[in-house]
Parts: C-alpha cells; structure tokens; sequence
C-alpha cells in the first residue's frame, strides 16, 4: 500500500467519510492489525494488485484503520478477526462485509459487483 500505488488511503474513519460523501464515491474500510501475516498478505498481494488499484483510483475512497491507531473508532465496529474489509456507502451504509484474507481476484469482483449495483 505504498503511494507509488496511487492510491491515497486514509488513516482516520472521519476523513475518509469526509472525501466519500464530497466525490459521491464508495469507501472500502481495510481494518488490519499490526502483528498479523494474513493482513500483511493482501497488503502485499490484494492491494497491490494493479487491476484492484486501478478500481480504487477510479471509483473508491480507500481507508485503513488499525486498532492501535483507531481503537475508539473501531470500539464502534465488531471486527470478529483481522483483516475485515467493509465497503460503505457515503451515506454510512455498510454494504458488503468480509473477514479473514481476501485474493485479489476476489476483491476485483466485489469491487466491479458494488460499483455496478450503485450505477443502477
């Protein structure tokens, strides 16, 4: 998840929020923890993916919280296991939920779904 990605993820719930409702988009919540391989895993393999990046750019605004950088935000979140990645609309609705490592084959088809189901 490094900037040469392109993609600027936000480490705050507030500010990403914020950029969601201002361009209309879709957010997609990364909760990660610090000592975690599987989250390290789809840092490495799922959001480097350049297919998955380039959805992001395009369509998303993308945010990363931590539990050592956001325990108050995520008191408010169940987050049965990391890494969990939510994908909200800018109204605040949570529309897709998923728990554990997801493939980047996997993130690009929830991705294209959500961005299709909210074009129509």
């Amino acid at each position: 998840m490094s900037p040469a990605s392109g993609v600027q993820w936000h480490d705050n719930l507030e500010a990403g929020w914020r950029q969601a409702r201002q361009l209309k988009r879709p957010m997609v919540i990364f909760i990660t923890s610090r000592q975690c391989i599987y989250c390290d895993a789809m840092k490495r393999d799922t959001w480097c993916d350049q297919s998955v990046t380039q959805q992001l750019r395009d369509g998303y605004v993308a945010i990363r919280l931590t539990p050592e950088h956001n325990a108050e935000t995520l008191s408010r979140i169940k987050v049965p296991a990391y890494p969990t990645t939510l994908i909200g609309l800018p109204e605040g609705k949570v529309v897709a939920h998923r728990i554990g490592y997801q493939p980047a084959n996997t993130v690009r088809s929830l991705l294209g779904e959500i961005a299709n189901s909210i074009k129509h």
